[in-house]
């Protein structure tokens, strides 16, 4: 099944901006130069990099008409331009994916570790999983050996491997699968794919979902493993409960394992929705 989608734009915003604008410091006030500059180059990469190219061309331009008539005349608040553009784009888009904000130790950090010709500068700026065992936490056999396994991200798996791995394989036995995406905020692609794998086969290499790369016009396939540590649940039916809370990565999960015809999707719609 293919499914393509954005990663968090923001990240690859912050990549780009890094590279070839210029930063105002935290002491900068934010004047009518300053804003003009930052949304009119803004624009240019929503019109050259957004993952659906007609979507990005109608928030570009409509960012540069919302700054001729003026609307953003009378911000001078770095943290409220953020919002404002951010709801300006979601009017179009309508993806949560996409966020505007200020955060000038955010870009302080990247710009280190690029000086510093580091690729892992994502590092740097993630949440510590550690405290909550990267997310893997509560997990259950139900009455009725229903193994239950909730989940508020899907963390780095190079991160989480090994809580992965224990969660997997403590639900092993079960007659049945729960995974509880209720609440969960979004996370990344390894993860999906290493879970989802431990429901099927070694051999069966199925396409689980595709991440789509503009600027190159890459497309990346996420397969089913060949290989994942433990028993495999490939027979042990598997549900997957989600809300109008449930975001990106959780709503990617449900949606490919579902028109896969691998699980049974139970739950509210979801309000975010991401590109598919």
């Amino acid at each position: 099944m293919k499914i393509k989608h954005d990663l968090i734009l923001m990240f690859l915003i912050q990549i780009v901006m890094i590279s070839n604008l210029t930063f105002a410091q935290p002491s900068d006030k934010l004047n009518s130069s300053l804003r003009s500059s930052t949304i009119k180059n803004f624009s240019k990469m929503l019109d050259s990099l957004y993952v659906n190219p007609e979507l990005g061309k109608k928030m570009a331009d409509e960012l540069i008409i919302n700054l001729q008539k003026g609307k953003y005349d009378s911000i001078d608040n770095f943290d409220q331009l953020g919002r404002v553009l951010t709801d300006d784009l979601f009017q179009i888009a309508h993806d949560r994916h996409l966020r505007v904000y200020y955060s000038p130790s955010t870009v302080a950090i990247i710009k280190k570790a690029i000086s510093e010709k580091r690729e892992d500068w994502i590092k740097d700026i993630l949440d510590d999983g550690r405290p909550v065992n990267y997310w893997f936490q509560n997990i259950k056999i139900l009455p009725g050996n229903i193994g239950y396994l909730p989940l508020n991200r899907m963390e780095r798996l190079d991160l989480a491997i090994e809580p992965a791995i224990a969660a997997m394989n403590f639900l092993s036995n079960s007659d049945f699968v729960i995974i509880d995406l209720r609440n969960i905020r979004g996370g990344w692609p390894s993860m999906m794919q290493f879970l989802a794998s431990y429901f099927y086969q070694e051999i069966d290499n199925i396409n689980l979902f595709e991440e789509h790369f503009r600027k190159n016009n890459e497309i990346v396939q996420y397969r089913s493993l060949p290989y994942v540590q433990g028993k495999r649940m490939d027979k042990i039916p598997l549900y997957i409960l989600i809300s109008r809370n449930t975001f990106s990565a959780g709503e990617i999960f449900a949606y490919s394992l579902q028109k896969l015809g691998r699980a049974v999707v139970v739950g509210e719609k979801s309000n975010f929705g991401t590109h598919g």
